[in-house]
């Protein structure tokens, strides 16, 4: 009888040990969620703020374009390492499909940036030779914008690894600067992604 005593008990201490191994692995599950809650960077939208074309006295058109990326969260700060805009003619099968927009290096603040905040990012393209085929689509149907950019985020003084976040705007229209069509872009297009 000792022998299946010392047996049974042996058993019960075995069982702890799981149960104990279990509840830990639990409590530090719970512990990385907890954690990846807190420090999940915030939902940055994306809008078009201002689209519009200048026709210039050599027959080009300088379109400038200002997307608005507003940054509603209080607890986190956002810094845009770069940022690319590619305007989009999906219907051009001749000719090129993306015109790669001119971002200046002062556009968007390189320093963290609490918010709520809206960052606004300039951009122009100059639309010459095979990329003038764009032109017709300026005021009809519009052109697709693509925003491509690399943000880290920081939460309190922790910050957190680089993400890469991509946004479509889609029928974007580029009114000429000089006519009352001004009012066609008055509405700020969301982009999504």
């Amino acid at each position: 009888m000792p022998m299946a005593e010392q047996g049974q008990g042996k058993s019960w201490k075995t069982n702890h040990y799981i149960l104990a191994a279990l509840g830990g692995t639990l409590a530090a599950t719970a512990v990385v969620i907890i954690i990846s809650l807190i420090l999940s960077p915030a939902h940055i939208t994306f809008f078009v703020a201002h689209a519009s074309t200048k026709n210039l006295e050599d027959g080009t058109k300088n379109l400038t374009l200002t997307i608005a990326a507003y940054n509603p969260s209080r607890r986190c700060q956002a810094r845009y390492q770069s940022v690319f805009i590619d305007l989009k003619n999906t219907t051009n099968t001749a000719g090129k499909l993306s015109i790669r927009a001119n971002v200046p290096d002062k556009t968007f603040p390189i320093a963290y940036v609490r918010g709520p905040n809206r960052t606004l990012i300039h951009a122009s393209v100059l639309l010459v030779g095979d990329y003038m085929a764009y032109a017709g689509r300026l005021n009809g149907s519009g052109l697709t914008v693509v925003l491509s950019a690399l943000v880290r985020f920081k939460i309190g003084v922790t910050p957190t690894r680089m993400y890469e976040i991509k946004v479509f705007c889609s029928s974007v229209l580029f009114p000429d600067e000089d006519s009352n069509s001004r009012s066609l872009q008055s509405n700020m297009i969301p982009c999504i992604g």
